[in-house]
């Protein structure tokens, strides 16, 4: 008996020494902060097994032998440990909306050690966004970034569920958008990945509603994205498949449900294709009737490939298409939220291409680990504005209104392929990967035919992206096989085909 005592003692020994200093102030010292994070970091690991399942073996004992009634002392301390780990995620969710641009390691050690025995005053760090990135490391393959995001993403999430059961979904929304910051740092500190930005100071002197629209090639687009336009932009919602984070059991409880709480805007693709702009209207009436800009990844999906990744988004059957390669949801929600507010008399819609390269190499699509210590570019396009004045003979379903969606969607494309410098790169790979493989005169008329294709249209361009998505066994005898028919001046409806037999090879 004596035995179990002290097991249970060094078992709760966190929760008897919090008791014990019960009735100390808190402290404000970073030593003793980071010292109790440590035993926090020890109670929060105890905690799930030791006051559940701990609690029902404790249960069970007392049940079983009446004598050993001591135990409900544990019991106790276990319901208080309960309270202490609510306590502290309401603490947190007010510090996080009050401090979004905190540096994420001292944002976790402030969540630990108010796990800890020694009682720490909340001192805000604030430190700028860009502050976070990690000394220069050479690059690695690691799956402890995978492991840490999940765990954190987990931690964070409670902590907005939290602050939504405390005060209720406006108040959970604002945490919202400070945890979202602190979770995209924590992501990229975690990675130790640096990012550089351009283009911020297109964004400052712009009033209205933002749309957001980055190009994507990873998971971690949505950690880098937001955190690139926090410093002028951060209380945002993400469009996001419903399929993806509310009905996959997975993904509902580590994530789905706080970005629920925060206001996510849920595409939901059964109704999609029974009421295409279903989704679009939805998005709009939110845009336009709350404070929040919106962030959209309108390629619909994760791109394939290791080169441009831009003309390879979405299923085999939509890269086939001319246009597959982009939605148009982007469009439709930003002219339907300035036909909203037209209504209202309200200002501009602002929609921002913003292009991002690097997350593709760092974690691709498909990865479960994660290549650290790269260099990340997020680059900002010059925005493109609808005034009430473009719209206020402008009513949907009409030819007029469908004429303007394609001319916005037009304009996005070309801004993102500029700011991405699609075809410039594809060409500059294309050119260093045949030098080798064609006669020299073959590789003089391949050039002089790709000069004949710029500006003109970009279904080369379509096809050596798919190129570039196929294994790299096959994508040599492509590559010949395509200079062949350029070189030939094939018509377009065989390099169709030939793009088709592309496409199948694409894993």
């Amino acid at each position: 008996m004596k035995l179990s005592l002290w097991i249970l003692s060094i078992i709760y020994a966190v929760p008897i020494l919090q008791a014990g200093l019960f009735l100390i102030p808190p402290v404000n010292s970073k030593y003793l902060r980071r010292f109790n994070s440590i035993s926090g970091r020890l109670e929060w690991f105890a905690h799930p097994w030791r006051d559940t399942l701990g609690v029902f073996y404790l249960l069970y004992v007392i049940s079983k032998n009446p004598a050993a009634y001591y135990y409900l002392i544990f019991i106790v301390l276990s319901a208080i440990a309960f309270w202490r780990f609510r306590h502290n995620r309401r603490n947190l969710a007010e510090f996080g909306r009050n401090n979004p641009f905190i540096h994420p390691k001292i944002f976790f050690e402030y969540y630990y050690s108010g796990l800890g025995f020694i009682p720490i005053k909340l001192t805000p760090r604030v430190q700028d966004a860009d502050a976070i990135v990690r000394a220069p490391v050479p690059p690695s393959t690691r799956l402890f970034p995978i492991i840490a995001g999940v765990l954190n993403t987990c931690m964070m999430t409670r902590i907005i569920l939290a602050a939504h059961k405390w005060r209720g979904p406006e108040y959970a929304r604002k945490v919202a958008d400070g945890i979202a910051i602190i979770w995209s740092a924590r992501i990229v500190y975690l990675g130790r990945f640096s990012i550089k930005t351009a283009g911020l100071d297109k964004l400052k002197n712009l009033e209205g509603k933002f749309i957001f629209v980055f190009n994507h090639k990873s998971f971690l687009d949505f950690a880098v994205g937001p955190l690139a336009i926090s410093p002028v932009r951060h209380s945002f919602r993400f469009l996001a498949a419903r399929d993806h984070f509310l009905d996959n059991p997975f993904l509902y409880n580590i994530m789905g449900r706080a970005m629920e709480v925060a206001g996510t805007i849920f595409v939901d693709r059964k109704k999609k294709r029974e009421s295409p702009r279903f989704a679009s209207i939805v998005a709009a009436e939110k845009l336009a009737n709350f404070e929040m800009d919106i962030i959209m990844f309108p390629q619909g999906t994760r791109a394939y490939g290791d080169a441009a990744g831009y003309y390879t988004s979405g299923s085999k059957e939509r890269l086939l298409k001319k246009d597959g390669h982009l939605k148009k949801g982007a469009a439709h929600i930003a002219v339907d939220t300035a036909i909203f507010l037209k209504k209202r008399d309200r200002s501009q819609i602002n929609i921002v291409p913003i292009g991002i390269t690097g997350t593709g190499a760092a974690a691709p699509k498909g990865a479960i680990r994660v290549k650290t210590g790269l260099e990340i570019t997020v680059k900002i396009s010059e925005p493109i504005i609808i005034r009430q004045a473009d719209v206020a003979k402008l009513e949907t379903g009409t030819p007029e209104y469908a004429a303007f969606v394609e001319k916005i969607h037009a304009t996005i494309d070309e801004r993102l392929k500029e700011i991405l410098e699609i075809h410039a790169g594809l060409e500059k790979r294309f050119f260093k990967d045949i030098r080798g493989l064609l006669p020299a005169t073959d590789y003089e008329h391949t050039s002089v035919t790709m000069k004949a294709w710029r500006g003109k249209d970009y279904l080369i361009y379509t096809i050596l992206d798919c190129i570039y998505a196929v294994g790299s066994k096959e994508q040599s005898r492509f590559l010949r096989e395509l200079c062949y028919l350029m070189i030939s001046d094939a018509p377009a409806a065989t390099l169709v085909h030939f793009k088709g037999r592309v496409i199948e090879m694409i894993k």
